[in-house]
């Protein structure tokens, strides 16, 4: 199994020094990654979140609302698809190897822009937060699922039931997939927020989605304000949040697992440089 670390746009949003803090600009824009991981199953591929699609880049504030185009500065790079393309020319990637899976932390716009490139892969999604997006969000969650990404017609596989105990998280299997990677119940972000463990020759790795925007979270501090304001703007359970962030402290601090999360850059330029 081999992982590459990509991010799939990124957002630049104003005032740096409000909005990420350290080196540069105060009033210049700051710089956070869209994480997201290709994993290589031997005669597969498999994705974890698809970050923003090509038309998510070109046309922010149509395809994502004001939020992310505003606020968040949600930035061109390359989609998914277009970077699997670049790495099978290059042959870091065997060029006939596809993507049949693709595992959701949640449906936030920003994790689901490149699910259309991929119509034919089964959507491995937490139950709970595939009903949020189906009830209607209403007028805070028109913000944060963006329903042209689900128009082609998803082949969603639901998980409802945690069964496993993976370092006191709940945790399940996942259909037709290696028992070495595993869905993790993360709730707060939204209420079906999980995160993906996967094991490596090198321990495990967590991807944690959204459970945390900024490692300093992680190191027991607080990031800047304005992130804050913006992480309790769309939290959708503050106790849960509080909770899963403070077992997350604890297994950082174990040792025992490479932990990283969405949207931090220093932790992606770790992972995607070994």
């Amino acid at each position: 199994m081999r992982i590459h670390h990509l991010t799939a746009g990124y957002f630049r949003p104003p005032l740096r020094g409000l909005t990420q803090g350290g080196k540069g600009a105060a009033l210049g824009r700051g710089e956070y990654v869209i994480h997201c991981l290709l994993v290589e199953l031997g005669d597969r591929l498999l994705l974890v979140d698809t970050g923003l699609g090509r038309r998510d880049m070109d046309r922010p504030l149509r395809q994502l609302g004001w939020g992310m185009a505003w606020f968040g500065g949600a930035s061109n790079g390359a989609s998914l698809s277009e970077q699997i393309v670049s790495l099978k020319q290059n042959g870091d990637v065997a060029a006939g190897l596809h993507v049949t899976d693709i595992i959701m932390t949640h449906l936030d716009g920003d994790h689901t822009g490149g699910l259309a490139d991929f119509p034919d892969a089964r959507v491995h999604v937490n139950g709970l937060e595939l009903e949020a997006w189906r009830r209607g969000p209403g007028p805070a969650g028109r913000q944060r699922y963006v329903n042209a990404h689900f128009a082609h017609g998803p082949d969603w596989l639901k998980y409802r039931e945690f069964p496993l105990d993976w370092f006191g998280f709940a945790a399940a299997r996942l259909e037709g997939l290696p028992d070495d990677i595993l869905l993790v119940s993360l709730p707060g972000h939204t209420l079906g927020h999980c995160g993906i463990a996967i094991e490596t020759t090198d321990g495990w790795q967590l991807h944690a989605g959204d459970a945390a925007y900024h490692s300093a979270w992680l190191k027991g501090k607080r990031p800047p304000l304005s992130l804050q304001i913006a992480e309790h703007l769309l939290k959708q359970d503050p106790s849960a949040w509080r909770n899963s962030l403070d077992k997350l402290i604890a297994l950082k601090d174990s040792g025992q697992v490479t932990l990283f999360t969405s949207h931090d850059p220093e932790m992606f330029a770790k992972l995607a440089l070994r």
